[in-house]
């Protein structure tokens, strides 16, 4: 079975009928993934953040209870973060 590409005109004015139809077919093709993390051209970029994000507060409730333990987590991920941040930053440049 074929897909069918819906195309709206949204040049002009547009109905509700219309932009309701619109959003309903976003959300589906999008579904629960493509809401959470975006459409594909950001998904990359969400993902990223939110790793970077996770880590961070992960190193941080590390250091709250075992500062030992914060060390080494530090020292295993900071590489790792190092390269999230260059990805996050130079991404945009290098794809323009």
């Amino acid at each position: 079975m074929s897909k069918q590409k819906i195309i709206f005109d949204l040049s002009g004015p547009i109905s509700k009928d219309t932009l309701e139809a619109y959003i309903k077919i976003n959300k589906m093709n999008l579904g629960w993934f493509g809401r959470v993390f975006g459409n594909a051209e950001n998904a990359p970029t969400s993902t990223c953040g939110m790793l970077m994000m996770l880590l961070t507060v992960t190193g941080c409730l590390l250091f709250i209870f075992d500062k030992q333990k914060a060390l080494e987590f530090w020292k295993l991920i900071s590489t790792l973060m190092g390269g999230l941040f260059v990805y996050l930053i130079g991404g945009k440049k290098l794809n323009n």
